[in-house]
């Protein structure tokens, strides 16, 4: 959702996590590590940063980071020209010619404070700015295979008690990631799903190791008790219409009770847990 927002222009629905340590262009360069990196279905490649305190090289960092994606396309192209060229060589291969159309590269900036900008009207909802490569007077565009997204978090002029002030579903987003960590309890205004489960992440990965591996312990028991009921019932149903139409559902109801119970005891539950479920489902 969130890329969706700040980048309208691609189909960010169905989108594939790439490593997000990349290498550098010499064996001996360091490594440079990604928050996010991610390829869209129609193979745009999007950088996500999160920065919590201005830089004063932050921007022109910002733009190394875009040398990744496109250098990861151009490498890529240099070994399909190897293989026309080996291909034509041999005499199997003459038909077309090379393409170096790049795919767009989208390096999205989140940033809990505000840029430097020589005029306040290049933000979008005062909060996002956005950078590519155009020609100087005209504003014709150079390339589309370039893009800088700037979520300015520092921009808000609300504090974390004023939830009521988000006009736009991108407003809401801003001020989850901003206050996301002093926050209580998800506010009410939001009550889409994509906050629940933002604020439901949040939760968790707030917890130490030890509570969260008993979080996991219990959901996978939850859904483990749940797959059960529903065997069961379908068990229980399939086996009470065998007695006859008459009978079929009173008996498939004592039936699905029963292997319920049984599917239960297996998993080592409590007695007294398997009667308190069964009363509810018998009633």
């Amino acid at each position: 959702m969130l890329l969706n927002l700040l980048i309208p222009e691609i189909d960010a629905r169905e989108i594939t996590f790439i490593d997000k340590e990349q290498h550098g262009f010499a064996f001996n360069e360091k490594k440079c590590i990604f928050d996010a990196y991610v390829r869209t279905a129609s193979g745009e490649r999007v950088v996500v940063e999160m920065q919590y305190k201005s830089e004063a090289d932050f921007l022109d960092r910002v733009l190394f980071y875009a040398t990744y994606p496109l250098r990861e396309q151009l490498v890529s192209r240099f070994r399909s020209i190897q293989d026309t060229l080996r291909r034509w060589i041999r005499g199997r291969s003459r038909e077309k010619a090379l393409s170096y159309r790049l795919k767009p590269v989208y390096v999205v900036s989140i940033l809990n404070f505000a840029l430097r900008h020589d005029a306040g009207t290049v933000l979008e909802d005062g909060l996002v700015s956005r950078y590519e490569l155009r020609e100087r007077s005209s504003g014709e565009v150079m390339t589309d295979a370039l893009h800088f997204v700037f979520l300015e978090l520092g921009r808000m002029d609300f504090g974390a008690d004023h939830p009521e002030r988000c006009r736009t579903t991108l407003e809401k987003l801003a001020f989850s990631l901003k206050y996301i960590a002093s926050l209580q309890r998800r506010p009410d205004e939001m009550l889409e799903e994509i906050f629940k489960r933002l604020f439901d992440a949040a939760e968790l990965a707030a917890m130490d190791a030890q509570t969260r591996k008993k979080v996991d312990k219990a959901m996978t028991t939850k859904i483990d008790i749940l797959q059960g009921i529903q065997n069961s019932y379908v068990d229980g149903y399939e086996a009470g219409e065998k007695a006859g139409v008459a009978k079929g559902r009173e008996e498939g109801r004592d039936i699905t009770l029963k292997l319920m119970a049984k599917r239960l005891r297996k998993r080592g539950m409590s007695e007294e847990d398997i009667q308190s479920i069964l009363q509810e489902e018998d009633s």
